[in-house]
């Protein structure tokens, strides 16, 4: 893997408007070519993400792998983002890519120091009916230092104290899936997962070999107060977990529709299943997305009560 290097200083007609300028008139391999007479490295590593039919078993999420090669990119870095917190600042450098190649959402840029990028938009720039090149909105990685999987098996097996697990165990055993289908009663394929996975939703919905049509995403709790005893030792917690429903439109699958079925079994989940730890539903909120697809989204928050942690 080789360096990224931002736009150089003082280094005559090398500026951000000559860049912007030329890309813009279709003149993207000319700028490579003088950037690259200033002996500026302009490969970097590209890494492209995809899923897997595997999902994991604590988390829900789909195993992610990445395919790597190498590509001509123009990054310079833009904004800085920081946060306060206990242990100090966190700080990452937001970025914009050029390049003619093609990379997706959540698709990977890395230098040979092992920084790392993530893709968070892409816009394809066209002049008439010609492609001119993709402009990336990038943002750094500062915590990566090394390919890694996320992985939940072997560490989260053992903690069932935490309310997502608890959650989709409860989902897992009692949703009925012959009540998931279409619009001619034909069983549709759904899954319960944590949120924030490490992938677009897409994957989920479109392009994974074998798609799903509804989700039931489990978030973490906005709630965990704790239930005291007379000498003010706790005998359980009160907890709230956000549910998320959401589904699309496809063939033969109206998405509002197939919402609402999704909906109608997990209150009837509820409805047979209210022991253990006396769950209940409150607080419904119809959301929805708007954009080239539009996603049906529900979100109801679960509160229940539970035992002290073991």
């Amino acid at each position: 893997m080789t360096t990224i290097q931002t736009r150089p200083a003082n280094q005559g007609d090398l500026t951000q408007g000559f860049w912007r300028q030329n890309v813009r008139l279709g003149y993207l391999g000319e700028l490579f070519t003088k950037l690259e007479k200033q002996n500026l490295n302009l490969q970097v590593t590209r890494r492209q993400l995809s899923v897997t039919e595997t999902r994991d078993s604590i988390t829900g999420w789909r195993q992610v792998s990445f395919a790597e090669d190498t590509i001509k990119m123009y990054i310079e870095t833009h904004g800085v983002a920081a946060s306060q917190l206990p242990a100090g600042v966190y700080v990452r450098e937001d970025a914009v890519g050029i390049s003619y190649d093609y990379l997706d959402v959540c698709d990977q840029i890395v230098t040979s120091t092992d920084v790392y990028f993530e893709v968070e938009s892409r816009q394809d720039h066209w002049l008439a009916n010609s492609f001119l090149y993709h402009e990336y909105q990038l943002h750094e990685l500062p915590l990566r230092q090394e390919d890694i999987q996320i992985s939940t098996v072997s560490t989260w097996k053992t903690s069932p104290a935490d309310p997502r697990s608890r959650t989709k165990l409860y989902l897992d055993e009692y949703l009925n899936d012959s009540a998931i289908v279409d619009n001619d009663g034909t069983q549709l394929d759904y899954a319960v997962i944590f949120n924030d996975p490490p992938y677009h939703l897409r994957h989920e919905f479109r392009t994974a070999h074998t798609p799903i049509y509804g989700l039931y995403i489990i978030n973490q709790p906005t709630n965990s107060e704790a239930l005291l005893n007379a000498n003010q030792t706790p005998y359980g917690y009160d907890e709230d977990v956000p549910i998320e429903i959401c589904t699309v439109d496809s063939l033969n699958v109206t998405g509002v529709a197939l919402n609402w079925r999704m909906e109608a079994e997990l209150r009837k989940v509820l409805e047979e299943h209210p022991t253990g730890s006396q769950r209940k539903l409150q607080k419904r909120e119809p959301l929805t997305i708007m954009g080239s697809d539009r996603i049906y989204r529900t979100q109801w928050t679960m509160p229940y009560r539970r035992g002290t942690t073991v």
